[in-house]
Protein backbone atom coordinates (compact mmCIF):
# COMPACT_ATOMS: atom_id res chain seq x y z
CA UNK A 1 0.00 0.00 0.00
CA UNK A 2 1.37 3.41 -0.93
CA UNK A 3 2.22 5.94 1.72
CA UNK A 4 0.72 9.40 1.33
CA UNK A 5 1.31 12.60 3.33
CA UNK A 6 -1.31 13.50 5.93
CA UNK A 7 -3.44 16.43 4.72
CA UNK A 8 -3.06 18.18 8.09
CA UNK A 9 0.55 17.67 9.23
CA UNK A 10 2.36 16.10 6.27
CA UNK A 11 3.47 12.93 8.11
CA UNK A 12 3.51 9.91 5.78
CA UNK A 13 0.56 7.63 6.46
CA UNK A 14 -0.99 4.45 5.09
CA UNK A 15 -4.41 5.13 6.59
CA UNK A 16 -6.00 7.26 3.90
CA UNK A 17 -5.79 11.02 3.89
CA UNK A 18 -4.87 11.74 7.54
CA UNK A 19 -2.59 10.23 10.16
CA UNK A 20 -4.16 8.68 13.25
CA UNK A 21 -3.51 11.69 15.48
CA UNK A 22 -4.96 14.23 13.00
CA UNK A 23 -7.97 12.01 12.24
CA UNK A 24 -8.73 11.64 15.96
CA UNK A 25 -8.52 15.42 16.44
CA UNK A 26 -10.80 15.98 13.46
CA UNK A 27 -13.36 13.47 14.76
CA UNK A 28 -13.30 15.08 18.21
CA UNK A 29 -14.04 18.49 16.67
CA UNK A 30 -16.91 17.01 14.64
CA UNK A 31 -18.37 15.41 17.76
CA UNK A 32 -18.20 18.70 19.67
CA UNK A 33 -19.92 20.61 16.85
CA UNK A 34 -22.60 17.97 16.36
CA UNK A 35 -23.56 17.63 20.01
CA UNK A 36 -24.85 14.59 21.84
CA UNK A 37 -27.80 12.57 20.62
CA UNK A 38 -29.91 14.02 23.45
CA UNK A 39 -28.93 17.57 22.42
CA UNK A 40 -30.12 16.73 18.88
CA UNK A 41 -33.51 15.61 20.22
CA UNK A 42 -32.80 11.88 20.27
CA UNK A 43 -33.01 11.19 23.97
CA UNK A 44 -34.77 8.56 26.06
CA UNK A 45 -37.93 8.38 23.92
CA UNK A 46 -35.90 7.74 20.75
CA UNK A 47 -33.78 5.03 22.42
CA UNK A 48 -36.90 3.32 23.76
CA UNK A 49 -38.66 3.34 20.36
CA UNK A 50 -35.46 2.26 18.57
CA UNK A 51 -35.22 -0.76 20.87
CA UNK A 52 -38.84 -1.70 20.10
CA UNK A 53 -38.31 -1.36 16.33
CA UNK A 54 -35.08 -3.38 16.40
CA UNK A 55 -36.39 -6.15 18.67
CA UNK A 56 -36.14 -9.63 17.09
CA UNK A 57 -33.44 -8.52 14.58
CA UNK A 58 -35.69 -7.42 11.68
CA UNK A 59 -34.47 -6.91 8.10
CA UNK A 60 -33.96 -3.40 6.76
CA UNK A 61 -37.16 -1.72 5.54
CA UNK A 62 -35.35 -0.61 2.38
CA UNK A 63 -33.15 -3.62 1.47
CA UNK A 64 -32.68 -7.26 2.61
CA UNK A 65 -29.74 -6.47 4.94
CA UNK A 66 -30.11 -6.86 8.73
CA UNK A 67 -31.43 -3.68 10.37
CA UNK A 68 -29.09 -1.94 12.82
CA UNK A 69 -30.76 1.49 13.16
CA UNK A 70 -34.24 2.96 13.36
CA UNK A 71 -35.05 5.36 10.51
CA UNK A 72 -37.74 8.05 10.52
CA UNK A 73 -40.13 7.52 7.57
CA UNK A 74 -40.79 11.26 7.58
CA UNK A 75 -37.49 12.85 8.63
CA UNK A 76 -37.50 15.08 11.70
CA UNK A 77 -36.11 17.91 9.57
CA UNK A 78 -39.30 17.73 7.47
CA UNK A 79 -41.67 17.66 10.43
CA UNK A 80 -41.59 13.94 11.23
CA UNK A 81 -42.35 13.00 14.82
CA UNK A 82 -40.55 10.68 17.19
CA UNK A 83 -43.41 8.19 17.35
CA UNK A 84 -43.51 4.44 16.80
CA UNK A 85 -45.52 4.73 13.57
CA UNK A 86 -42.82 7.01 12.08
CA UNK A 87 -39.97 4.53 12.70
CA UNK A 88 -38.86 1.66 10.47
CA UNK A 89 -35.90 -0.71 10.88
CA UNK A 90 -33.00 0.24 8.62
CA UNK A 91 -29.45 -0.83 7.93
CA UNK A 92 -26.83 1.86 8.50
CA UNK A 93 -25.91 2.30 4.78
CA UNK A 94 -29.56 2.87 3.77
CA UNK A 95 -30.19 5.22 6.70
CA UNK A 96 -27.08 7.28 5.95
CA UNK A 97 -27.68 7.50 2.20
CA UNK A 98 -31.39 8.29 2.51
CA UNK A 99 -31.01 11.20 4.96
CA UNK A 100 -33.95 13.62 4.50
CA UNK A 101 -34.71 12.63 0.89
CA UNK A 102 -38.31 11.41 0.62
CA UNK A 103 -37.76 10.48 -3.07
CA UNK A 104 -34.80 8.21 -2.25
CA UNK A 105 -34.77 4.84 -4.03
CA UNK A 106 -33.06 1.88 -2.30
CA UNK A 107 -30.02 0.49 -4.16
CA UNK A 108 -31.68 -2.88 -4.83
CA UNK A 109 -34.66 -1.18 -6.59
CA UNK A 110 -32.71 1.09 -8.98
Amino acid sequence: MARCPCLECGVLTRRGSRCGRCEAARQQLRDQQRGSSAARGLGYQHRKLRDIVLADSPPCHWCPAPATTADHLVPRSLGGLTTLDNYVPSCRPCNLSRQANLDWIPPNQR
